[in-house]
């Protein structure tokens, strides 16, 4: 609701329809995206169930594959990915040079199901691994990002660039 309420202003303003018909709409919206927020849930519950504490790893393969999924099936909706929540963080958003946004939302999901992954499990030694890990992965993603974002941006000419707003 917090991402798609807009939706009902603008059916009920710009498409005539009825101020309980239009929340409807916007209901009917959120219910369809939360689909993949389901199926994520229930996706992360079934390689818990049959991998243990190790299931948890599977989740930034599925956070990624349902961000990917929303934004290029029936949907088309980019909005407010993973990855997204990393832009004031520049030296961690340049990983979306090598792997675009969905790769950065892997990258902090990884983070996350590490984390996880470590609270819940009962090894000493497969927790250290685990916060080793995130941490590894934490120095990593950002060391290459300084060092990116560092070299010098050299100029090769001037094109000229128009911007069209894209609508649906």
């Amino acid at each position: 609701v917090g991402l798609l309420y807009w939706t009902a202003l603008v059916v009920i303003q710009y498409g005539g329809l009825a101020l309980p018909v239009g929340i409807l709409v916007m209901v009917a919206l959120c219910l369809a995206f939360s689909v993949f927020h389901a199926l994520f849930g229930w996706g992360v519950a079934r390689l818990a169930a049959t991998f243990g504490p190790a299931g948890l790893l599977g989740a930034p393969f599925l956070w990624a594959g349902l961000e990917y999924a929303r934004t290029h099936t029936f949907f088309s909706f980019p909005w407010v990915l993973l990855g997204y929540s990393q832009h004031s963080l520049l030296p961690f958003a340049q990983g979306a040079s090598l792997a675009s946004v969905y790769g950065v939302s892997f990258l902090v999901c990884a983070g996350s199901a590490l984390l996880a992954y470590a609270a819940v499990q009962t090894q000493p030694r497969a927790r250290r691994v685990a916060l080793a890990s995130t941490a590894l992965g934490v120095v990593a993603a950002w060391g290459w990002g300084s060092w990116q974002m560092a070299q010098p941006v050299g100029e090769t000419g001037r094109v000229t660039v128009g911007l069209v707003q894209g609508g649906v």
